[in-house]
């Protein structure tokens, strides 16, 4: 995925280009719980700086 401020900057340049929905698609990860981890991560530090 990159880094979180990476990943916060990338979302950010979607959100300005007008995009409303971001579509992860799970089948890229090597195991469950990598996937649940990550998307963890996501909801927890991504999402947040997102709705700002």
């Amino acid at each position: 995925m990159g880094s979180v401020e990476a990943v916060i900057d990338q979302v950010g340049q979607l959100r300005e280009a007008g995009a409303n929905e971001l579509i992860i698609p799970d089948w890229t990860y090597e195991s469950l719980s990598r996937r649940d981890d990550e998307l963890e991560q996501f909801m927890s530090e991504v999402v947040p700086s997102a709705r700002d």
